[in-house]
C-alpha cells in the first residue's frame, strides 16, 4: 500500500514536469523529490513469491458475513454479489469490441478509461448480471449492433452514442465496475494483483427515470461504492479492508479531473455518491441503455478500443484486463521515467 501511494505521487510530479508546468526552479524541485521517490520504492517492491501470496480481499470480504448476498432493491442494503468473480454464467465479464484485422500499433487502445486515469497503477474489469442470461444479453448486444447505433455518425465524430428510443436493458440488470491494484515486482516489472481497490455499483430499477420506485439517485437506479480503507486493513484485517461510501456524503473525486484541479476535485465538497454517479451516468437526461457506457465505449477513440459493441467473455475465460494494463504501463512515459532514474 506504501508503494501503491508513493507511485502515484511520483507519476504525478512526473505528469507535471512532462508538461513543463511551473518554472525551472519548481521543475527541479520535482526532479530531485522524484529520485528520493523511486529510490523508495524501489526498496518496496515485492518478491514473486510476495506476490503470489497477496490476499484475495473480496472473497474474503464476502467470506466475512458483513455483505448481504443480496440486494432486495433496497438502495440502504451493504451488498457485494458473493459470485461475482466465480459465476461466469451469472455474472458476465464484458471486453472492449476487437476487430479481426487487429495489428499491433492499436493495442494500448484496449484499455478502460478508468485505468487510463490512474495510470495504470490499477486496472478494471466490468461485469454485467443481466436478466435472461447470456442468450438474452447476447440478442441485445447483436439488437445494439445492427440497429441502436448510428454508425456514420460514429465515424465522423470519433465515438459512438446508442440511439434514442432504441431497445432498452431490461429492469433488473447489474453493472459492476471493479479496480484492482498493480504492483512492482524486484525486477521492476507491473505486475497485476488480486487486491481489490473499489467496487462501484449499479441496479435498474426502472429505464426511464421515474422517481417510482424510490432510488437513491432518484433517477431508476441505485448505486453504491466500496473502497479499500486503510483503518479497515490494518485492525486485523476487519473486513479486509472494504467499506461503503455514504451515499448522502460527499465524495472524494481521484480520477477525471484536470492535473490542476484542487483537492477534493473541481466540484469540491459538493457532490455526494449518488449526485456523482447521476452525473457522469444520466448526461443529458439519459437514462438506462445510454448510461452503460462500456456497451460501446462511449469515451471515444482515444479513451479505449476502437469503436464497436462490447461482448461478454467466454465461460472460464481468464481476463484479458490485467495484462493488458501491466502492458500498457511498461510502455507509459512516467514509467519508462522511472525505470531510468533506478537504472
Amino acid at each position: 500500500m506504501l508503494q501503491r501511494d508513493l507511485w502515484a505521487a511520483f507519476d504525478f510530479y512526473v505528469s507535471r514536469n512532462i508538461e513543463r508546468d511551473g518554472d525551472h526552479a519548481t521543475r527541479r524541485r520535482r526532479d530531485a523529490l522524484r529520485r528520493k521517490l523511486a529510490a523508495v520504492i524501489r526498496e518496496l517492491t515485492l518478491s514473486p513469491r510476495e506476490i503470489e501470496s497477496l490476499p484475495d480481499n473480496y472473497s474474503l470480504a464476502v467470506k466475512s458475513g458483513r455483505f448481504a448476498a443480496e440486494h432486495r432493491n433496497e438502495p440502504a442494503v451493504d451488498y457485494l454479489p458473493p459470485k461475482l468473480f466465480t459465476s461466469p454464467e451469472e455474472w458476465f465479464e464484458i471486453d472492449f469490441f476487437q476487430p479481426s484485422n487487429i495489428h499491433e500499433d492499436i493495442q494500448d487502445r484496449f484499455i478502460t478509461l478508468h485505468t487510463r486515469n490512474y495510470k495504470a497503477r490499477s486496472y478494471f474489469r466490468i461485469f454485467y448480471r443481466y436478466p435472461g442470461g447470456r442468450a438474452a444479453l447476447d440478442d441485445f448486444l447483436k439488437h445494439i449492433d445492427a440497429e441502436g447505433i448510428d454508425w456514420k455518425f460514429g465515424a465522423h465524430s470519433g465515438f459512438i452514442m446508442v440511439r434514442d428510443g432504441t431497445r432498452q436493458i431490461p429492469v433488473g440488470m447489474e453493472v459492476a465496475l471493479v479496480q484492482f491494484l498493480i504492483t512492482l515486482d524486484d525486477q521492476l516489472r507491473p505486475v497485476p494483483t488480486p487486491i481489490v481497490e473499489s467496487v462501484r455499483l449499479r441496479v435498474f430499477r426502472n429505464v426511464d427515470g421515474r422517481p417510482e420506485p424510490p432510488t437513491n439517485t432518484g433517477v431508476g437506479m441505485n448505486v453504491s461504492e466500496y473502497t479499500l480503507k486503510r483503518r479497515l486493513l490494518f485492525d486485523g484485517a476487519k473486513y479486509v479492508g472494504l467499506a461503503r461510501e455514504p451515499d448522502d456524503q460527499p465524495i472524494y473525486r481521484v480520477i477525471f479531473q484536470s492535473e490542476k484541479a484542487p483537492d477534493w476535485g473541481e466540484a469540491g465538497r459538493s457532490l455526494t455518491l449518488a449526485q456523482d454517479c447521476r452525473r457522469c451516468h444520466t448526461g443529458g437526461g439519459q437514462i438506462g441503455v445510454q448510461t452503460v457506457v462500456s456497451l460501446v465505449n462511449q469515451g471515444g477513440v482515444d479513451a479505449g478500443a476502437p469503436l464497436g459493441v462490447a461482448h461478454p467473455l467466454s465461460a472460464g475465460a481468464p481476463s484479458p484486463r490485467p495484462a493488458r494494463a501491466a502492458g500498457f504501463k511498461s510502455r507509459h512515459e512516467t514509467y519508462r521515467r522511472l525505470v531510468e532514474y533506478l537504472e
